[in-house]
């Protein structure tokens, strides 16, 4: 049909209809086993039902749709611009649909395939597959969705405020009328406010170490974690406040007064795909360094161990934390695998030295078993004791004095029974005496012996508050 198109009964056609010019009316229904190409408007009074596609090139093109019963796009359907209009039934396609900008459906509309959508849908809104939403999504009816659904616009219903965001936010700091809190955030924000509803209580901050006389594993209502437990790792999906604690947490010398966290490099060296690093010859660096090959004799071995970071390039080795290898406190130098061809040299740089940090991941710390250990506080005097490493037992270094209560002491070549042992001096024999089991001195009572020197302490579990715990 070149021009307008006008029929007062139904229309019925086993082939493509087109009409290039004008518009199109018919009183009754429109039956098409194939296409309907439509130039300008086309108003149906009764059902359309047309099993091929309907192809709108542009605005100008065609305009609207009005549809005082049902629709059924049994292909896909393409609106570029211009109205869509079902009063009574909707709009349904089996296939995919795009409307576009300057396009709306003011009816329900049911599509099957994918909907990409940058105009309006002001009636009731099904799918069966994804939504793409490029502008305002306005729907007076229901959305259902079986697949996913995305919007770079906004989200509006019928009721309410526009929806812009889902929000995976757990702190809640920024109250926003815009933003749809997801299940994990609201757990985390209750669980968080739960706790420090808790901590107004307990008086434990976040990472407080404590003492209780019983065993307990974490759980919501008890954020805690036992460090008299085997080596632990901590994950921040379990523990969103502890984590996070613990991964920024570096050792510290003397942290109540010079409070030295970065160690500088002087000389760095790769052979063999290992790297190591040479640190200036400071009293912070010798008592980390010291403290450091201490806790790794308690650890037993360099597996699972601490880790060393360049926060910043080093002579061309990119910031990173790695696992520690090797650590020699007399040189110096702490290595680490890398793998690089060989070289050294002079370096400028910091270290610095993680207590909690797993290399390579970023959501995890570890906390390393303390069982069967008492507390000394750090920082004294000769930088031994740096918060958080271990070290193993050990009695002050001493002599013994010897005394003999007999009336013959040691008697010699000639004889005589005064004379004291002197370096070079002969003795023929005679009482010679060696220390033995301690005894009491007649003062402080019989002596306690042990495998340990030991204050005197009260067995506990030591736990480590981490305020918040999600299972």
């Amino acid at each position: 049909v070149a021009g307008a198109a006008t029929t007062q009964s139904t229309l019925t056609a086993g082939g493509k209809l087109t009409v290039s010019a004008g518009g199109a009316e018919i009183a009754g229904a429109v039956e098409l086993d194939d296409d309907l190409n439509v130039g300008a408007n086309l108003d149906v009074s009764g059902n359309a039902v047309i099993d091929g596609n309907l192809t709108v090139a542009g605005a100008l093109q065609f305009n609207t749709i009005e549809v005082s019963s049902t629709a059924e796009f049994n292909n896909g359907l393409l609106v570029n611009g211009g109205n869509i209009t079902a009063s009574a039934g909707g709009i349904n396609v089996s296939a995919g649909a795009t409307i576009g900008t300057n396009a709306s459906v003011g009816g329900n509309l049911s599509v099957t395939g994918n909907l990409s959508l940058t105009g309006q849908v002001t009636g009731g809104l099904t799918l069966a597959a994804g939504l793409t939403a490029g502008g305002n999504l306005t729907s007076a009816g229901l959305i259902t969705a079986t697949t996913g659904f995305e919007t770079t616009g906004s989200l509006k219903l019928q009721n309410g405020v526009t929806i812009n965001e889902i929000s995976n936010d757990t702190t809640f700091a920024t109250p926003s009328s815009t933003a749809v809190p997801t299940e994990f955030a609201v757990l985390s924000y209750v669980t968080q406010a739960i706790n420090t509803a808790l901590l107004s209580v307990s008086g434990k901050l976040l990472g407080e170490i404590f003492m209780r006389d019983d065993f307990s594993a974490p759980s919501p209502g008890f954020p805690a974690v036992c460090v008299n437990a085997a080596t632990q790792t901590i994950a921040v999906a379990n523990f969103p406040e502890l984590q996070p604690y613990l991964y920024a947490k570096p050792l510290r010398y003397d942290a109540t007064g010079a409070n030295v966290v970065d160690f500088a490099v002087t000389n760095y060296s790769i052979s063999s795909n290992v790297l190591t690093w040479t640190l200036a010859n400071t009293a912070a660096v010798n008592s980390l360094l010291t403290a450091l090959a201490e806790d790794q004799l308690v650890h037993g071995s360099y597996t699972d161990w601490l880790t060393v970071t360049n926060e910043a390039v080093i002579t061309g080795v990119p910031a990173d934390t790695r696992a520690i290898t090797n650590i020699n406190a007399s040189a110096r130098t702490v290595s680490v695998a890398y793998t690089a061809a060989n070289a050294s040299g002079a370096a400028t740089g910091d270290l610095r030295f993680y207590l909690h940090r797993i290399a390579g991941l970023t959501t995890s710390a570890r906390i390393f078993q303390i069982a069967g250990r008492g507390f000394i506080t750090a920082g004294d005097a000769a930088g031994e004791w740096i918060g958080g490493l271990r070290r193993r037992d050990r009695m002050q270094g001493h002599w013994h004095n010897f005394r003999d209560n007999s009336s013959t002491r040691f008697q010699n070549s000639s004889g005589s029974s005064e004379v004291a042992a002197q370096p070079g001096s002969y003795f023929a024999s005679l009482n010679f005496f060696t220390t033995s089991t301690p005894t009491s001195d007649g003062v402080n009572g019989t002596p306690r012996t042990g495998p340990t020197t030991d204050i005197r302490g009260l067995g506990v579990y030591a736990y480590i508050w981490a305020r918040s715990y999600i299972p």
